[in-house]
């Protein structure tokens, strides 16, 4: 199967998706407002775009109860995670990359 041929390689190289795609790939399942944060970007914008990368199957999200920030109260929050599909399409450009460079 030839992700990239299907238009899934431009969709995830809009820029800001792809940012978001290397910081799960780096640090693991996030929520919304820790990318945000790390991104410097508002987070209606990085919803927008992982609803993007949801609708794609590049990213998958479930739910889970997270202790928040200075106080002991729980809250459930909604991470995401890059699924099996965004591994091996970044595979995929970067061979594709490496054949155009070499």
């Amino acid at each position: 199967m030839n992700i990239i041929e299907n238009g899934m390689a431009e969709m995830a190289l809009q820029p800001l998706r792809f940012k978001i795609i290397k910081i799960l790939q780096k640090n693991g399942a996030m929520y919304l407002e820790q990318i945000a944060q790390l991104l410097q970007e508002n987070p209606r914008l990085i919803a927008h775009h992982l609803e993007i990368l949801l609708d794609a199957g590049l990213v998958r999200d479930r739910f889970d109860v997270i202790t928040a920030k200075a106080s002991r109260r729980k809250a459930v929050a909604r991470f995401f995670e890059l699924t099996p599909k965004a591994s091996m399409l970044l595979g995929e450009i970067a061979k594709a990359v490496s054949m155009e460079g070499g």
